[in-house]
């Protein structure tokens, strides 16, 4: 173990910090939070990391919380999002504002369509129902949800590229599907603030 890099300070992706530190002694890399002290190097968006033969990408991506970063294999194309995004969702606007997520959504749609996404939690099938309840007659939808129960395909890692294809939160400027809410000439971020308040209707921990 070279180094831990924290998405943000939130307690289920930070607990085991410690207990880890006290066995062995490894670098703590995170974005700036006052409140937590041990971390030993604060990061910003666009920053390069190199450690051991990686070169990692720190992506500011404010929302879920204010300084929220994903962490990017740029070689390996591989993306960890911790809770900005997950299979068919995205995280709750927490401590952030729905303009920031906006952006970071946008910031995550322009990654190539191959790179892997590694999320901090996974809900696929309640956020794949979620969708299904805006556009019931979309086939891939159910498609996906038969594979991930069939044990076909474990729903981690997902790719931007199924991303853009199934998920809402990555489809508020899609025509067709503001039309399916009745938001025809809403605004992304109205698109996003809806369907932040219907998906936490359906469930709030998410």
């Amino acid at each position: 173990l070279k180094a831990i890099l924290l998405t943000h300070y939130h307690d289920d992706h930070i607990n085991g910090v410690k207990g880890i530190l006290k066995h062995i002694g490894v670098q703590v890399i995170g974005p700036n939070h006052q409140e937590v002290d041990f971390v030993d190097s604060v990061v910003s968006n666009q920053e390069e990391l190199i450690i051991g033969p990686f070169s990692i990408t720190a992506i500011g991506t404010p929302g879920h919380t204010h300084n929220h970063l994903c962490y990017l294999l740029t070689e390996f194309k591989v993306l960890f999002t911790g809770d900005m995004l997950f299979p068919c969702g995205c995280g709750r606007i927490i401590e952030g504002t729905y303009a920031e997520m906006l952006d970071s959504i946008k910031v995550l749609k322009a990654l190539p369509k191959e790179t892997y996404i590694f999320s901090g939690h996974e809900y696929s099938i309640e956020n794949l129902n979620f969708a299904l309840s805006i556009e019931p007659h979309r086939q891939e939808l159910k498609d996906r949800i038969k594979d991930i129960e069939s044990k076909d395909h474990y729903p981690v890692p997902t790719t931007i590229g199924l991303e853009l294809e199934l998920n809402p939160f990555f489809r508020t400027d899609d025509i067709d599907f503001r039309k399916a809410l009745n938001l025809g000439s809403a605004s992304e971020l109205e698109m996003l603030i809806k369907l932040r308040e219907l998906k936490e209707k359906q469930c709030s921990y998410e």
